[in-house]
């Protein structure tokens, strides 16, 4: 029973790793404009991220595009966040 609690254990580990901080999407404007944004602190982004103590410099900046209509993307946005549970995104 133990072997199987540390293997819980380890596995909740690995998928908290891999877990995004953030998921954002936008149809309005480009990604560059939106990290640009982050920042620049003209989102309330930059400031979750100090209060996590996380520096730009540990962050990964990815792009997944997503084949949804225009008008969906808030929609999707919430799904993927309601899915992914990300810490710093505003769900």
């Amino acid at each position: 029973m133990q072997a199987v609690r540390t293997a819980a254990s380890v596995l909740r580990y690995t998928v908290d790793l891999s877990l995004p901080l953030y998921v954002g999407m936008t149809a309005k404007q480009s990604f560059r404009q939106r990290l640009e944004q982050h920042m620049s602190g003209a989102s309330q982004f930059s400031g979750r991220l100090k209060a996590l103590k996380v520096a730009w410099s540990d962050l990964q900046f990815v792009i997944r595009p997503l084949d949804v209509p225009r008008g969906s993307v808030l929609t999707a946005e919430r799904l993927a966040q309601s899915l992914l549970r990300p810490r710093v995104s505003v769900a």
